[in-house]
């Protein structure tokens, strides 16, 4: 049985749930199942830029990319932490940039536990990083920063793959890369380069990882088809574990 540790402390009423307004968007939230609120968390996701203020169509796609981690948490009763960068580029954008991957996993971790502070986590999360996040994770799978177990796997979408070979040695407690994109995401593929970077930057790890096949839509986050896929090669099994909920058996701590 999967293990599951214990998150610290330091949550937020408000942030529990999923928002019911796009200005929700802006707070660190833990998007938790329906039916069972007081689930672990299976998932800490890296969102993409929006603005730092205001409702715009970037607020607005972060905001359907939520609703459909939603759908996952309820599938799989599992929580997703949803943690807000608190970096603001040039532009007015939040994003995970300006900050070596150790300080980026770091930060978003702190976030996380703002928003899903004091419940349980399963060993093994998903690290799922979109569109700017989506660098972020990468930068953090290509350095070996996520380790295992805590987490079973990185996860970057919405992203184009790295040019760079990359410079740390494979440990085998680097939590493995999976790189993934939206058939009708012009922005990731918009020469049909995609798969053969992805492929040569999976390579560059020593082979620790995966070129998934694409998945329906566009520049954002998939349906739970597909999220179901996804899971499926990060953590083979993970419905028949998670589904009904994971059993808690280890109380330490987390992070």
């Amino acid at each position: 049985m999967t293990a599951i540790v214990a998150l610290l402390i330091g949550t937020s009423a408000k942030a529990i749930g999923i928002p019911g307004a796009g200005q929700m968007v802006h707070q660190a939230q833990c998007i938790t199942p329906r039916a069972n609120p007081g689930a672990p968390v299976g998932v800490l996701y890296a969102h993409g830029w929006f603005e730092k203020r205001g409702s715009s169509g970037y607020v607005k796609l972060e905001e359907d990319n939520r609703k459909k981690w939603q759908e996952y948490a309820d599938y799989y009763n599992v929580a997703v932490a949803v943690p807000v960068s608190e970096v603001v580029n040039g532009k007015g954008y939040r994003t995970w940039g300006r900050r070596t991957p150790e300080e980026t996993l770091a930060a978003m971790k702190d976030l996380a536990r703002f928003a899903c502070g004091g419940r349980p986590t399963v060993e093994g999360l998903m690290l799922v990083g979109f569109s700017d996040g989506g660098y972020a994770t990468r930068r953090i799978a290509l350095n070996c920063v996520a380790r295992k177990p805590e987490f079973a796997a990185v996860v970057m979408m919405g992203a184009k793959p790295s040019s760079a070979t990359s410079k740390v040695a494979y440990r085998q407690d680097c939590a493995p890369l999976i790189a993934i994109r939206g058939k009708g995401d012009g922005s990731t593929d918009p020469q049909g380069g995609f798969y053969p970077a992805a492929k040569a930057m999976i390579a560059s790890i020593g082979g620790n990882g995966v070129v998934a096949e694409p998945y329906k839509g566009k520049h954002e986050v998939p349906n739970l088809d597909d999220l179901i896929y996804l899971t499926e090669l990060a953590k083979p099994g993970f419905l028949r574990i998670a589904n009904p909920p994971v059993r808690v058996t280890n109380q330490g701590g987390w992070m």
